[in-house]
């Protein structure tokens, strides 16, 4: 049985227990959300014993060299001294350039960081409000054509974070954020191969900016998006997909919605369904999913039943985390 000391308490590990299970069954407070690797909201420091590599990937080298580990995916395999995250690590600072609407529910940011940041579009950043609470957001923005970071705020998605956004974050205020994170974006070694790319809510950010990235790149191969929500009143940034398919031949965009009174542009059915119904050979493609947990879980099921190889899959799940 491991050891855990953590600000001065010591906690007996089970075997097969991750960090952040034996500290929330001793009912130590740390700070954690998705509980799968995903939010990094549960990022601990080791400045003794050895983590698990796993719980290191995707960490930028400096935090790795600091001992930073995500506490929800390390299984102790010695005794372990642990300190809280500090934020002058983790966090950089931004100032809000613009705040706009793209729907009714939707708020889109531009944010101007302090620092030059080196990301990839489709990655996330973690924004903290001033009570201490995160919420991740993907980045929509190309980071060699754009001079801000780009975000998409759903109202409902990321509870207390995203209403703080909505009704108290002003134009020229300072946020704190932390990223990039994510292993969801563009891979410019096979310029060929076809795209699928499926996005519910505000996934679409996340797609939009993998899909510029790839086209800027000199992508050749076909390249599919389709957004969906339930209400078609929330779908958004149709100006701009469309300004994309006039100017790249080998770009498509779809957009859909399962809820009532659908006009006539939008396709009706759940995204997923519309997707999937008009690509059932994804043999050598690679597919995109990005929005609710649910729909891209099931979506990932369904890319593999129609040939996708799972290495060509990569998803961007909102999990529910405030």
């Amino acid at each position: 049985m491991k050891k855990i000391v953590y600000c001065g308490k010591t906690y007996d590990a089970q075997d097969q227990e991750t960090v952040l299970e034996t500290l929330l069954r001793h009912g130590a407070l740390t700070a954690h959300s998705c509980k799968k690797g995903i939010c990094h909201t549960c990022l601990l420091r080791a400045p003794s014993g050895k983590v698990a590599e796993k719980s290191q990937l995707g960490l930028r080298p400096s935090l790795k060299e600091l001992g930073y580990f995500r506490a929800c995916e390390c299984v102790p395999k010695t005794n372990l001294l642990l300190e809280p995250a500090r934020d002058s690590d983790l966090f950089g600072r931004a100032m809000v350039y613009r705040k706009e609407r793209a729907a009714a529910k939707v708020i889109r940011l531009l944010l101007d960081p302090v620092t030059q940041l080196y990301y990839h579009s489709g990655q996330f950043i973690n924004i903290k409000t001033p009570a201490g609470e995160t919420h991740s957001y993907s980045l929509a923005s190309v980071p060699y054509d754009d001079y801000c970071l780009e975000i998409h705020v759903g109202k409902n998605s990321g509870g207390g974070v995203s209403q703080w956004i909505f009704d108290d974050l002003q134009q020229g205020s300072v946020i704190e954020f932390q990223g990039p994170l994510g292993e969801c974006y563009y891979f410019s070694g096979e310029p060929q191969d076809h795209m699928l790319m499926i996005a519910s809510g505000t996934g679409l950010g996340a797609l939009l900016g993998i899909a510029r990235d790839a086209l800027k790149s000199g992508h050749k191969g076909e390249i599919h998006l389709y957004h969906g929500c339930q209400d078609a009143q929330d779908l958004y940034m149709t100006e701009e997909l469309r300004a994309l398919t006039q100017e790249y031949a080998n770009f498509h965009f779809m957009k859909c919605a399962s809820g009532e009174n659908i006009p006539a542009h939008v396709t009706a059915g759940r995204v997923p369904d519309v997707a999937f119904y008009q690509h059932r050979n994804l043999e050598g493609w690679r597919v995109y999913l990005a929005g609710s947990a649910e729909m891209v879980e099931e979506a990932e099921r369904s890319a593999e039943k129609y040939g996708a190889n799972p290495v060509h899959i990569h998803t961007d799940p909102f999990e529910n985390l405030n």
